[in-house]
C-alpha cells in the first residue's frame, strides 16, 4: 500500500485500486510493494542469520537488498516478536517497503535507525525473549 501523506484522491489512482484497511481507512493498492512482498517468506525464512536493528519502537528492522532491474535496493522489513508459549515465538511483520533513498521521507525518518549501530543478530533476540529478558537499544553505551 502507498504511503500518502495527503487524503487519497481515487478519482486520479482509480476506485479499482481503493481498499480499506484493518481500521476501515482507506488505502491504495500499489502493485510494486505488493510484488515485492512476495519475497517476505524467503526473508523470514533466513532471519536466523541476519542482523536487526533496533528502531527505538518496540519493533525492529531487518533490511535485505534485493536486486530489481539490476539496481541493489534497501528493503525494509518492520517486526515485532513476542513470546507466545514456553518455547515458541510469535514474529508479526509490520510493514514493508523498499525505502526510496531520495524521498524526503528516507532522511532522518523516525524509527529508522541513522547509525545502523544499534544492531542485535536475531537468534540474540529470539533466545532472550524467549527467557523473558528485556532488550535494550544496542547502541546505549556505545558513543
Amino acid at each position: 500500500m502507498e504511503r500518502a501523506t495527503g487524503p487519497l484522491d481515487f478519482e486520479v489512482l482509480g476506485n479499482a485500486r481503493r481498499i480499506l484497511d484493518h481500521r476501515n481507512v482507506a488505502r491504495a493498492f500499489c502493485p510494486d510493494r505488493h510484488r515485492w512482498s512476495l519475497n517476505l517468506p524467503a526473508i523470514i525464512a533466513q532471519l536466523a542469520e541476519r542482523r536487526c536493528y533496533f528502531t527505538g519502537r518496540s519493533n525492529w528492522l531487518v533490511i535485505e537488498d534485493i536486486d530489481d532491474r539490476g539496481e541493489a535496493v534497501e528493503y525494509e522489513v518492520f517486526f515485532r516478536l513476542r513470546r507466545a508459549a514456553a518455547a515458541q515465538l510469535r514474529l508479526v511483520i509490520e510493514s514493508a517497503y523498499v525505502r526510496n533513498p531520495g524521498s524526503p521521507q528516507a532522511a532522518g525518518k523516525p524509527g529508522i535507525p541513522r547509525n545502523r549501530r544499534s544492531i542485535v543478530r536475531f537468534r540474540v533476540m529470539a533466545a532472550k525473549i524467549l527467557r523473558g529478558e528485556s532488550i535494550r537499544d544496542p547502541s546505549l553505551g556505545r558513543q
